[in-house]
């Protein structure tokens, strides 16, 4: 229904839109009175008095009841706009998320309700879109475990996925479908994998009384160099760190997009923890993860030693070296001989908040703020 716009001042303007110009009559005081027949003079109510009072309640009861509507063109435009894009993007339920571990768990020191951390193998993409892109930090819960000790039956451990921790600080809570591991069936059913039969048998016999422990993960005999969980010597599950695993939703979540001007999670450097600084600096470590990769970077093929380090085998005088240790500050006289990651090393790893720098020195590696205080420090990256 078209609506027609009017600017009314009060019932007096209503009433001459309504009165027509050529029936207009002056019905002020003077114009209302006569002389009656005994010549006295008595006052003479015109009709459109009345009628004026008739408006100004009919102009109050329309009002005061909503009946009167009044619309203007820039509320009309307003009514007429589409709804805007949605703020947000869904994971629906039944999405695979893929990802690999960076804590490592084990039945015989973990409990139910250890938290463990992961990261995406590989982009979320949903209907062709990308929801979150590949290393992505994931977050879960061990939500069942049974010890080998305990009840004299085999180990088990079942997790879940929780949380999605974007670079920017966007946290996206999940519900996936538990991932279990059971010790015993899992022998079994990947002795297959290994050859069958007795042969089968007694590779895996062998390997779980040593140090090594069998494997009994899905990545069996899938290639050198694989994570997988295995089977201590006393028969307790191990899902070391950069093991794959797999993970399905159970409820669809949301994601909330960017405000307009914010920056993309890959330009902002900002981790989760980190941004606003309301965590602290102890906080910015590196993780099981980091060290497995700096270390398999260098492995071998570091040879840049700092002058004066080289003659020492790495090693810095006994002075310089109380000093550094985690929560200690880099001497001034070693800051510039320090080296920055390099850059296809850097990029494997999650990202510093603002301000803060991995580096390289002689054998070290270190985690620096920009007063030179040492976050954190492996200390020997060849090893």
């Amino acid at each position: 229904m078209q609506l027609i716009s009017w600017k009314i001042a009060d019932s007096t303007e209503l009433e001459n839109l309504l009165i027509p110009l050529t029936h207009r009559v002056d019905i002020s005081d003077q114009d209302n009175k006569r002389i009656n027949p005994g010549g006295q003079i008595t006052s003479m109510q015109h009709p459109f008095k009345k009628c004026k009072r008739t408006f100004n309640n009919l102009f109050v009861a329309l009002v005061t009841t909503g009946i009167l509507s009044v619309s203007t063109p820039d509320l009309e435009a307003k009514r007429a706009q589409p709804e805007g894009p949605s703020k947000s993007l869904a994971i629906p339920s039944g999405t695979p998320i893929e990802v690999k571990m960076i804590d490592e768990l084990n039945t015989g020191t973990n409990n139910v309700g250890d938290t463990f951390h992961a990261s995406l193998t590989k982009n979320l993409v949903v209907a062709g879109r990308q929801l979150a892109p590949k290393d992505t930090l994931v977050s879960g819960k061990v939500i069942g475990l049974t010890s080998s000790g305990r009840l004299k039956g085999p180990a088990s451990i079942s997790l879940k996925l929780t949380h999605l921790a974007f670079s920017d600080g966007r946290r996206v809570s999940l519900e996936t479908s538990p991932y279990c591991l059971d010790g015993k069936s899992h022998v079994l059913r990947n002795a297959s994998l290994i050859g069958g039969g007795a042969a089968a048998g007694a590779v895996l016999g062998g390997i779980a009384g040593g140090k090594k422990g069998a494997l009994i993960g899905s990545a069996v005999g899938a290639g050198a160099g694989t994570a997988t969980a295995y089977l201590t010597g006393k028969q307790e599950i191990v899902i070391p760190a950069e093991t794959n695993l797999s993970f399905t939703t159970v409820n669809s979540a949301s994601i909330p997009m960017l405000s307009e001007g914010d920056s993309s999670p890959w330009e902002s450097g900002v981790l989760p923890r980190d941004k606003g600084g309301r965590v602290g600096k102890d906080s910015i470590v590196f993780s099981n993860h980091d060290r497995r990769i700096i270390r398999d970077y260098f492995k071998g093929r570091y040879s840049n030693l700092p002058p004066g380090l080289a003659k020492r085998g790495g090693h810095l005088p006994p002075g310089l070296e109380k000093q550094l240790e985690r929560n200690g500050k880099l001497p001034p006289g070693l800051q510039k001989r320090v080296e920055p990651f390099p850059r296809d090393l850097e990029i494997r790893l999650p990202r510093l908040p603002d301000r803060m720098v991995r580096v390289v020195l002689g054998r070290r590696a270190m985690i620096l703020d920009e007063q030179s205080n040492i976050l954190d420090m492996i200390e020997d990256i060849t090893d």
